[in-house]
């Protein structure tokens, strides 16, 4: 549902439209937001037929019965360069190319669409522009507090910190995919690995201004 409008039973508000677009206007020319299209791989394979230098859809890119977006981009001439990633959040993010145009599914989870938009969506902008620093910048950091336990490493919004010559960064407590709030009071993204023993001293960071701008 549109923002702005009565919510109803079994509905959501469509945050991720305003998210991706907010993340991305500042290296579009032209932004054609489509309205909402349902799980239909003869609808999806229509719109998926659009003439823009690139595609971006959120949901219907995991392992649903209903995820059609994988299926309707071959249907529409589309080449898959990869299906899944192992990160978490956004594990089931898509790609495809056809001809010098490209088609990137992030997740439906908010925070996934978030994150796989800046970790994806976004340097493939930067390079199309002819940018030779679209690849996000780390920096070494220390952790504070307790990491997410996942057997994929782990790319989550949290705080930075610098001082006494060192960085610290915190993952923040809204740990959920769907928690787009996770991005609230957040300095950048927070890059986990763990090792087998789950101890970790050190991550790597990106605050946001070297991915937004």
């Amino acid at each position: 549902v549109p923002p702005g409008r009565p919510l109803g039973k079994g509905r959501l508000y469509d945050s991720n439209g305003p998210t991706v677009q907010s993340m991305i206007g500042r290296f579009c020319s032209s932004i054609d937001c489509r309205p909402h299209t349902a799980d239909d791989l003869d609808r999806l394979t229509r719109e998926f037929q659009v003439d823009c230098d690139v595609v971006i859809t959120t949901g219907g890119v995991s392992a649903g019965d209903r995820d059609f977006v994988p299926a309707a981009a071959g249907q529409a001439g589309w080449r898959q360069v990869f299906h899944k990633v192992a990160i978490k959040p956004g594990k089931p993010v898509f790609c495809a190319v056809r001809d010098n145009r490209l088609l990137l599914g992030l997740p439906g989870n908010p925070l996934s669409a978030a994150v796989t938009c800046a970790l994806f969506v976004i340097p493939a902008l930067k390079k199309m522009m002819g940018r030779s620093d679209y690849l996000p910048h780390l920096s070494e950091a220390d952790l504070a507090g307790e990491p997410i336990r996942s057997s994929r490493p782990v790319i989550w919004p949290g705080t930075i910190r610098t001082g006494a010559g060192r960085m610290t960064a915190s993952i923040g407590s809204k740990r959920s995919s769907a928690a787009l709030s996770a991005l609230l009071h957040s300095d950048g993204l927070i890059f986990q690995n763990l090792t087998d023993e789950l101890k970790l001293p050190r991550v790597q960071v990106c605050p946001w201004p070297r991915i937004l701008t």
